[in-house]
């Protein structure tokens, strides 16, 4: 498909609360629609990076900013369990009423929570690079990632404010999240790193990250609060029974090892271990598949 096929669309619609949520959309419009969750400090703006590859796939893919990121309406009290009814409530302002659900690294979080909470709702449910939980962390994390859990539990609101500091020094221009973009680089793997010399990813994945900072930084920090405690749910009560699993087994940021104890605790998901990616270049590398197999759920 050539450039001018791809079509994006950014907008915002109206819940029955009266919140609004923020939402793009790439790929064509009469495609199998997808639902992408994105990452922790991220937002819709993502999407740009998988936009050609919905294009190709013939996949209708939409994600939302939620509560209080990118120009979506803040929240009171939102936690991993709110949004899944967010999802719902926006899948039938669009008339959607099945979909799949994929999710980025810590959106990862997300779309599990919906294939527990609204698993009638779901064709099927992939998580990309996802996190692991905390407990699993521990337990097979290696020691550098165990010692940060255990302080980032006894301590969380310092812990996260220490690990977003940097990023706080920098401002909010995008200038700024280049920057960070830059620091991601320097500390993840082979594979990563060479997909990081792609200057319109570097420049797609700022943009994602300023994006989400739009109202300010308070909803990501309160994500990560609950990101990295307990979700609530575990993952062995899920209950939609197409769950796929892509992890790269040369992930810096969440350690393969942490994610084969998740996908053996959810009932029936499918494990895809990829030797040659990282955590964001099995995305960039491997989306046209991901979608196809999404596209193709029953």
């Amino acid at each position: 498909m050539v450039a001018s096929d791809i079509r994006c669309a950014d907008y915002s619609l109206c819940l029955p609360d009266g919140r609004t949520l923020a939402v793009m959309e790439v790929g064509p419009g009469d495609g199998k629609p997808v639902i992408h969750c994105h990452g922790h400090a991220s937002s819709r703006v993502e999407l740009h990076i998988y936009e050609q590859a919905a294009a190709r796939q013939g996949v209708r893919l939409l994600c939302f900013d939620r509560p209080g990121i990118g120009r979506s309406s803040p929240r009171d009290s939102f936690h991993i369990l709110d949004w899944p009814l967010d999802v719902a409530a926006a899948a039938d302002v669009l008339g959607l009423e099945r979909f799949a659900v994929t999710g980025m690294s810590g959106g990862g979080i997300y779309a599990l929570a919906c294939a527990y909470r609204i698993p009638q709702r779901l064709t099927a449910c992939g998580l990309i690079s996802t996190m692991a939980t905390a407990d699993m962390i521990k337990s097979a994390g290696p020691a550098w990632m165990k010692r940060l859990w255990r302080f980032g539990e006894r301590v969380p609101w310092v812990f996260w404010r220490q690990i977003h500091f940097k990023s706080w020094l920098r401002g909010t221009r995008v200038s700024g999240f280049e920057a960070q973009v830059n620091d991601y680089a320097r500390r993840l793997g082979e594979f990563d790193r060479a997909t990081f010399r792609d200057t319109a990813f570097r420049n797609q994945l700022a943009q994602a990250l300023f994006e989400s900072c739009r109202q300010g930084r308070q909803a990501n920090l309160m994500e990560a609060h609950d990101d990295f405690g307990f979700w609530g749910f575990r993952p062995q009560d899920v209950r939609c029974r197409n769950v796929i699993v892509w992890h790269g087994e040369d992930d810096q940021l969440m350690p393969p090892e942490t994610v084969r104890l998740l996908a053996q605790a959810i009932p029936g998901a499918r494990p895809i271990f990829l030797p040659r990616e990282g955590h964001f270049s099995l995305p960039v590398g491997h989306m046209d598949e991901i979608l196809a197999t999404l596209r193709d759920a029953a």
